[in-house]
């Protein structure tokens, strides 16, 4: 197993609000939920001098075709439905919840790496350029989209490198508007895949090529890190249980060996897959890399009082949820402050 290494990684994150709130001063509890096509996921955690505690967590069945996870459209196809089910999930939690971190599924968004040639030196000035490149990019008027970066530092030729993360204007005020029809102010909303990625961050070493799988229900996320910089990152719409999952993880390997020709992956760090591990091990290794590391949760939060059982609901099920919970106190100066997203 490879070393750890106690700094970690620069985490990453995208503020998706299409009305930025003003920050309000948090307690050490906080919430998140996590929306999927299946489930509301919901999880309060708790940061104290010894560490991240687990105190609550809940998981609620959405019908099927409530939500449809889309890029272009609006996903809530039944808003009773949804809302229902929101109004259950935090009440898993204790409720009396009025700000969360939220994870919107990762087919909603799109996140990207990319290089340019030099950025403007205002946080304002990159913003622009980075609107006006979404928009000749894609031919879509940067207006219709939300749109934010995240500064990931400079490529070995020295060209700065952002995270950029966009999704359609009207498929964000939904789920913000539904929300807040529960008296839930979504504080941060994410990609559940850079939540779930930052949940992990700590413990996966900030030397050497590294790369990073996260598995969800009908989706997995591939993370690439060089020397604690994000070097790639693509998402798929192939859970570990289907069974041509190894095959689109091996069209993805080849596109990043495309992408970065000359970079080499030393270790695969992932959460535990649950049952889909005995089948998919060996094809990792074959596919990825010899040295695969099974992330212990334990090493970084622990369970405290939880609302359900362990042997029940696996921690990594809801790493999507626990990360956007941290998110609240983690990424807000940070993201806030890189982040202009006012209509």
């Amino acid at each position: 197993m490879a070393g750890f290494n106690s700094e970690g990684l620069p985490r990453i994150g995208a503020r998706l609000s299409s009305a930025l709130e003003p920050l309000m001063p948090g307690g050490k509890s906080m919430a998140g939920m996590e929306i999927t096509p299946f489930f509301i996921k919901t999880s309060r955690v708790e940061k104290r001098k010894d560490g991240w505690f687990l105190t609550h967590w809940g998981e609620l069945p959405l019908p099927p075709g409530t939500v449809k996870c889309s890029y272009k459209t609006i996903n809530v196809m039944d808003t009773d439905a949804f809302q229902n089910a929101v109004w259950s999930a935090v009440d898993a939690i204790g409720g009396d919840v009025f700000r969360m971190g939220v994870s919107l599924p990762n087919e909603t968004m799109k996140i990207l790496v990319q290089e340019f040639d030099e950025l403007p030196r205002s946080g304002a000035e990159i913003q622009k350029m980075v609107n006006w490149w979404v928009g000749k990019t894609f031919r879509i008027s940067p207006d219709d989209f939300v749109i934010s970066y995240q500064l990931l530092g400079k490529s070995p030729e020295g060209k700065p490198r952002l995270l950029v993360v966009l999704a359609f204007r009207e498929i964000i005020l939904q789920y913000e508007s539904l929300l807040k029809d529960q008296d839930i102010i979504p504080e941060i909303i994410c990609p559940s895949g850079i939540n779930q990625f930052n949940f992990y961050s700590d413990e996966i070493p900030s030397s050497g090529i590294i790369a990073f799988l996260g598995f969800f229900e009908a989706y997995f996320s591939f993370v690439v890190i060089e020397d604690g910089h994000i070097l790639f990152y693509h998402g798929v719409k192939t859970g570990p249980s289907d069974s041509h999952f190894n095959h689109h993880l091996d069209m993805t390997l080849q596109f990043f060996i495309d992408a970065c020709p000359d970079k080499k992956i030393k270790s695969l760090y992932m959460g535990y897959p649950g049952l889909y591990y005995r089948d998919l091990s060996e094809g990792l290794m074959e596919i990825i890399a010899k040295d695969i590391v099974i992330i212990d949760e334990s090493r970084f939060i622990s369970i405290e009082n939880g609302h359900g059982r362990e042997d029940e609901f696996p921690m990594t099920t809801y790493s999507g949820a626990i990360g956007s919970a941290r998110c609240v106190s983690y990424f807000s100066a940070a993201i806030g402050a890189a982040q202009s997203l006012n209509p």
